[in-house]
């Protein structure tokens, strides 16, 4: 098993400094994902539960009202993990994937960046001259080029900050 382990980590070593920021890349949009998913469920956690308490405070809601927000509550987690948690944590890029997403952004590695990925990957490229070629090629297109740019980390900052944000609040009342 130990063995799997080295040759895994020693084919890593061997690929091209493109084919391992496109893994990169894939793994961070997964991340980025899960955190934007938790945040949003924070956030409405927080938001709903808050706005129930003060409207709550205001005007003394009889106990089955109260139930009934907490019923509300409950199904809007609900639905949001199943909605969007559930997905964001299955959500697994492929890195052939985030390199067909890189060449739509990035139209002078089109054809070049997608089929260089799967031959390194596939190692295709350590049999076949041609794909040995293509992953030289797409080193010197790539050279200087930085993918991490097509991430978009914006939103999930957003919600993250926005939870942060609803916890701090919550935490000073």
């Amino acid at each position: 098993m130990s063995q799997d382990h080295d040759t895994t980590s020693a084919s890593q070593a061997q690929r091209s400094d493109a084919v391992r920021s496109v893994e990169r890349i894939a793994v961070q949009a997964r991340v980025l994902r899960v955190v934007a998913a938790f945040a949003a469920l924070v956030v409405l956690v927080m938001v709903s539960v808050s706005a129930t308490a003060a409207i709550d405070a205001l005007v003394r809601f009889p106990a089955l009202l109260r139930a009934a927000f907490l019923c509300v509550i409950v199904a809007l987690v609900a639905i949001d993990v199943r909605k969007f948690l559930i997905p964001s944590l299955r959500f697994r890029p492929r890195p052939i994937e985030s390199a067909q997403r890189i060449e739509k952004q990035r139209p002078e590695l089109a054809g070049h960046l997608a089929s260089a990925v799967d031959f390194e990957l596939t190692g295709v490229s350590k049999t076949n001259e041609l794909a040995a070629f293509a992953v030289r090629n797409l080193e010197e297109r790539a050279k200087g080029m930085d993918f991490g740019r097509v991430r978009r980390w914006r939103p999930t900052v957003v919600r993250l900050l926005g939870a942060v944000a609803c916890v701090a609040l919550a935490s000073v009342f």
